[in-house]
């Protein structure tokens, strides 16, 4: 999606209770973490009707962060939940199916991107001392490839076609 467009979009979510939001790959529609009187949810919303639909009820405790959706509507989030850590779930938006663990991590988490064909996941932990990038199998995890070498980074993106793995060096 377009920087301008998601600034947009993002302003007409009021009153202002979204705390994150990422978009589906056909940008048709928008995935919002909302808080609203003590309530938080992920929020499904079409872009172009403006329906919504709650698709997660998040309990009170805890943190749920979207971070991407592959083309067969899979949505991957992290959540942080008080006293136990971070954790990775990813959720199919097409069924009425709960959240599914990936993995609960010790370390920070910092940022998460499904690749396009939902078949790797890249993920920002400090496992290693320092907030690296690493990639792994999805949903199986497999086996896990550092992929920063040098200080630390974070916020992965994956390039169209899932052949390169983008992600800011932090230092």
């Amino acid at each position: 999606v377009d920087p301008v467009v998601h600034r947009q979009y993002a302003k007409s979510l009021s009153p202002r209770p979204y705390l994150h939001l990422t978009w589906s790959m056909d940008d048709r529609e928008v995935v919002v973490s909302l808080s609203k009187a003590g309530k938080r949810e992920i929020v499904l919303v079409d872009h172009a009707t403006g329906a919504r639909r709650t698709v997660l009820v998040q309990a009170k405790d805890a943190w749920a962060i979207p971070r991407s959706v592959s083309r067969d509507g899979t949505l991957l989030f992290e959540s942080l939940r008080s006293g136990s850590g971070y954790d990775i779930l990813w959720k199919n938006l097409r069924t009425a199916d709960e959240p599914v663990s990936y993995d609960a991590i010790a370390a920070t988490i910092d940022g998460t991107a499904l690749s396009h064909d939902g078949r790797l996941l890249a993920y920002v932990s400090e496992t290693s001392g320092r907030l690296a990038v690493y990639v792994a199998g999805f949903p199986a995890r497999g086996a896990v490839r550092r992929v920063s070498t040098e200080g630390d980074a974070g916020e992965p993106v994956w390039r169209s076609d899932d052949r390169e793995l983008y992600f800011r060096g932090l230092g």
